[in-house]
C-alpha cells in the first residue's frame, strides 16, 4: 500500500512537492514544482498547486505540510505569508486533505542536520543537494524545500 505526503514552501515563489510513501521501501518523488503567487491571482495559484497534489483516481495526499511563516524581515511580509497559509488550509480542507504547519527549523534540522549552516542561501543550496542525492533529480530550490518538508513528515511517522 502506498500513501502520499505533500509539502508546500509557502512564499510568493511557492514550492510544492508530492511523495509516494510505501509501507516498506524507498520514498519516491512523484512530482514537484514552483508556482508564482501574485497579487490578484493568489486563489487561482493556490488551487493550481492543490491540483498538482491530487493524483487522478486517488483522494490525494493523506497530509500536506505547510511551512509555517515566521518573522524574518518585516511584519507586513509575515501577514502576507500567513494569508497564503490560510488560503492553502482552506483549499486543502475543501479537498478533504489534512494539513499541518511545520517550522522551517524543525524540518531543516531533521532532514539536513547541520549541513548548510545558518545562512538562508546556504540552506537552500544544501537542500537542493540533498534532494539530488536522495531522489536523483535536480529540482528548483523552492521545490527542494517543499520536498524536504514532505520528507520530514513522511519519515516522522505522520503518514499512516
Amino acid at each position: 500500500m502506498i500513501r502520499y505526503c505533500g509539502g508546500v514552501d509557502v512564499a510568493k515563489k511557492c514550492g510544492w512537492s508530492l511523495l509516494a510513501v510505501p509501507l516498506r521501501g524507498r520514498i519516491e518523488l512523484v512530482d514537484c514544482g514552483v508556482s508564482n503567487i501574485g497579487v490578484g491571482s493568489t486563489w487561482r495559484a493556490v488551487q493550481d498547486i492543490v491540483g498538482h497534489l491530487q493524483l487522478p483516481g486517488s483522494s490525494g495526499p493523506l497530509i500536506v505540510g505547510l511551512e509555517e511563516p515566521y518573522l524574518d524581515k518585516s511584519p507586513q511580509t509575515l501577514k502576507v505569508l500567513a494569508g497564503y497559509v490560510g488560503r492553502f488550509e482552506q483549499e486543502l480542507g475543501r479537498s478533504s486533505i489534512s494539513t499541518t504547519l511545520v517550522t522551517a527549523q524543525a524540518w531543516q534540522t531533521a532532514v539536513l542536520g547541520t549541513f548548510g549552516g545558518v545562512r538562508r542561501e546556504a540552506r537552500k543550496k544544501a537542500c537542493r543537494l540533498w534532494a539530488k542525492a536522495t531522489f536523483g533529480r535536480d529540482i528548483p530550490e523552492d521545490a527542494a524545500d517543499a520536498t524536504g518538508l514532505a520528507y520530514y513528515l513522511a519519515t516522522k511517522g505522520r503518514v499512516g
